[in-house]
């Protein structure tokens, strides 16, 4: 049964051309998930930029105990709320959240935490004006950028003492398009647009000591923007420049991760085979639901794989007919996305699974 699920991933994955990037297939939207690896960035480097570039992390050393997931709520919903009233939607994680609002035209920031630290601290940033983190609707034409003013106040979700103030600008800018391939399970994607994003910031932290300084922040984000509205592959340099009590430091971080459900991008889902399916919640964290009709009283089974093609959970489930409902708990598996494939007699369904 291996085999039946390599058929539906595609190794080779070439895509429609340069695709339009709209509100649709690019903003933040409630309930959207991801997640990432953490890669060593020790020998990484962003590769040249211009159009048929190709880029090569095939020889990437991933660090698999380091996964983050990604998902998308509703701002009202977060702790953080009342500081980003204009924000309708926010990504978070364990430790880091992305406060978005968007409309047809543009995708805007308004703010999060920083995933570095300065002088210790980790850091949130609450912008007074909005950054545009895309002008929607447009090609991926070479060296099309969007440029913002921006400033606003920092603090730390860490520690209530932090408190200060930072203005600067935000660039985003896409400047190649070509070949993206990938190690672990080899998959090469055509049609990638690259989008590199650069925070130019002068910060002035007013407690619980006086540091002033600078921050660079480049992020280079590969998109395979025809399946997936998040990067493949992310490669996020900091460097600090800090001066305190007046003795300046410079600290550089520097952060490679892998979307991880890089594997499953191209695998088109099959859910109209099995008459009246639903699978839900989606994400689950420990049962599963499936609704369906047997209409002739077929066995019915069921088989789940991670996204290397092993079968982590599979089993028969009858033959009832009429509408049916089964329960499948999820609840020891590790956080990730599944293909759950279900047979109804000589029917099959794919559906991909985010279990958190």
């Amino acid at each position: 049964m291996k085999k039946l699920y390599f058929a539906f991933l595609s190794l080779f994955i070439v895509g429609a051309g340069n695709a339009q990037i709209t509100q649709a297939n690019h903003a933040p939207a409630l309930n959207d998930f991801y997640n990432t690896v953490l890669y060593d960035s020790t020998g990484i480097s962003p590769g040249a930029s211009g159009a048929g570039a190709v880029w090569s992390f095939t020889n990437a050393a991933s660090i698999r105990s380091v996964v983050t997931a990604y998902s998308c709520t509703t701002a009202a919903s977060t702790a953080s709320a009342s500081a980003y009233p204009s924000a309708s939607v926010t990504m978070v994680s364990s430790g880091s959240s992305a406060y978005y609002s968007s409309t047809g035209s543009k995708l805007q920031y308004w703010g999060g935490t920083l995933p570095f630290k300065i002088q210790g601290f980790s850091i949130a940033l609450t912008y007074t004006g909005t950054a545009a983190a895309t002008a929607m609707p447009y090609t991926a034409i070479l060296n099309s950028s969007v440029t913002s003013a921006v400033s606003g106040t920092l603090s730390s979700p860490t520690s209530s003492t932090v408190s200060g103030y930072f203005s600067g600008t935000w660039t985003v800018n896409v400047d190649g398009y070509g070949t993206l391939k990938l190690g672990g399970t080899p998959v090469t994607f055509t049609n990638v647009s690259r989008a590199v994003t650069t925070q130019s910031l002068n910060f002035n932290v007013t407690a619980p000591l006086p540091v002033s300084g600078n921050v660079f922040y480049t992020i280079y984000d590969y998109y395979y923007i025809a399946k997936s509205k998040f990067p493949m592959f992310t490669i996020a340099t900091a460097v600090v420049n800090a001066t305190v009590f007046g003795n300046p430091s410079t600290t550089t971080q520097t952060m490679v991760t892998l979307n991880s459900d890089y594997t499953t991008v191209g695998i088109d889902e099959i859910s109209n085979s099995i008459s009246n399916l639903a699978v839900y919640p989606n994400p689950v964290k420990n049962n599963l639901n499936l609704s369906f009709t047997n209409t002739n009283a077929d066995e019915v089974s069921y088989e789940l794989f991670n996204t290397v093609g092993q079968v982590v959970k599979q089993d028969k489930l009858g033959n009832e007919k009429g509408e049916v409902k089964k329960v499948l708990n999820v609840s020891g598996l590790d956080a990730g996305t599944y293909i759950l494939k279900l047979d109804v007699g000589k029917s099959t369904s794919v559906k991909k699974i985010n279990i958190q």
